[in-house]
């Protein structure tokens, strides 16, 4: 469990195995206060024509979102 890993108890992290991504977090946000979503810097046709899950998460989701970025190297 990655959370426990970083020594973060109030953390809980899960992993449900699917086809369809878009639907199945937007269900499970249902049960929380607050859904976290790491997020990459994506660029090109592929990003630009379809753009991300998380971008499609934010538009969906009834829940408040946190968007993450990772640093830049």
């Amino acid at each position: 469990n990655w959370a426990a890993g970083k020594n973060l108890p109030f953390a809980k992290c899960f992993v449900i195995r699917t086809e369809a991504r878009l639907e199945t977090i937007i269900k499970e946000a249902q049960a929380h206060a607050l859904l976290i979503m790491a997020v990459s810097e994506g660029f090109g046709i592929k990003k630009m024509l379809l753009g991300s899950l998380a971008d499609d998460v934010a538009g969906n989701c009834q829940r408040p979102m946190l968007m993450v970025h990772s640093p830049r190297k």
